[in-house]
């Protein structure tokens, strides 16, 4: 069994696709959102493997392309930062984590998290911005703020790589004795160099909401 379509525009036919590429019937059709395909059943086709692979890569940059349009529906960088706050909020809740959102926007920090007798600051982050190897996420202030974080104002980063749903909780203590005002994360082929991706350490690292605001400092420390 194939799949046929006839929806890649003027000038081309369709090309034939393993049934896998997509999962089975309308409903994984619709799941993937793309436009109904046609099927039928193979036989004798001359397609060759090559115009397969070409088909389902471009479908596959096709929703690639749909689901980042789903981030760039937020008028403002600002709003969509204000979503994520909530998107690490509904994370860290689940968690069984009681979260606090300071009222205002001039704190330094976003959420506060609080955990038995300890109470976390947490400055949200996030990206859409995919370079090279991986997705770069900026963890400076505002740009019209020119001072960096310090340790009296935020404990811990959290940064969403939004086009992949992955979470980074980073000690604000390791990006500053690393002297990173940004980062590569979620690396997405074999990194050239070792140090490159030097965070992969604290991807979904939500048990750093446990620690005290001193461990978490101390993470920062000269190795």
């Amino acid at each position: 069994m194939g799949v046929y379509s006839n929806t890649l525009g003027k000038g081309r036919r369709g090309l034939w696709v393993a049934p896998f590429a997509f999962g089975r019937g309308r409903a994984a059709e619709s799941r993937v959102g793309i436009p109904p395909l046609r099927r039928r059943v193979r036989s004798g086709s001359g397609r060759n493997d090559k115009n397969c692979q070409e088909f389902v890569s471009e479908w596959v940059k096709t929703l690639r392309t749909k689901r980042l349009e789903e981030w760039e529906k937020f008028a403002t960088v600002k709003k969509r930062g204000e979503w994520a706050e909530l998107q690490f909020m509904a994370a860290a809740a689940q968690r069984r984590f009681m979260v606090c959102k300071p009222y205002g926007d001039s704190g330094a920090y976003d959420v506060g998290v609080d955990h038995g007798l300890n109470y976390i600051r947490v400055q949200v982050k996030s990206s859409t911005s995919q370079r090279g190897r991986g997705y770069w996420c900026d963890f400076t202030r505002h740009y019209r703020e020119g001072n960096d974080y310090t340790l009296e104002e935020v404990d811990l980063f959290a940064a969403f790589v939004i086009p992949v749903n992955v979470w980074y909780l980073i000690p604000a203590g390791v990006l500053m004795r690393d002297g990173k005002k940004g980062a590569m994360l979620c690396p997405v082929v074999q990194p050239v160099k070792k140090n490159t991706f030097r965070y992969e350490a604290y991807k979904d690292a939500w048990w750093l909401l446990t620690k005290t605001r001193r461990g978490l400092a101390m993470c920062g420390r000269p190795r």
